[in-house]
């Protein structure tokens, strides 16, 4: 808002899994834990995402998600204060996405914390531990 009458437009881009050498990199360090929480999900390609990006601006959405339905849901239910693509459509749906998103952490919570990741864990730990103190 502060930046409004100086004519500067801000908009949030909350970008998916993309397919670029960033992206593979991070997969060869992502605990497994996280690992399993991506599994499945899309990855898309660069240029896909460029144009969902620039295509947005044009439309002046603020909240900009490329093809993720999660990532959409997601950064419509934390969006607080700031400018909405469609507040109807939030009011709608800010109730059921508090419930979908409690299943969600219940999930990923489960996934955290099994014990089929401890010994992952504890390298980890051993890992920072050997390489900051």
């Amino acid at each position: 808002s502060e930046l409004k009458p100086y004519g500067i437009q801000v908009y949030n881009c909350y970008p998916p899994n993309m397919r670029t050498p960033g992206f593979d990199n991070e997969n060869k360090r992502k605990p497994p834990e996280a690992r399993k929480i991506d599994e499945g999900e899309t990855v898309y390609e660069p240029d896909y995402c460029a144009k969902c990006i620039v295509s947005s601006v044009e439309r002046g959405e603020f909240h900009i998600s490329c093809g993720d339905m999660g990532i959409n849901l997601l950064s419509r239910s934390t969006s607080g204060l700031s400018p909405r693509n469609n507040s109807l459509c939030d009011c709608l749906l800010l109730p059921l996405l508090v419930c979908v998103g409690n299943v969600y952490l219940a999930m990923w919570d489960g996934i955290v914390g099994s014990s089929e990741y401890d010994e992952a864990r504890r390298e980890r730990v051993r890992s920072l531990n050997e390489k900051y103190y």
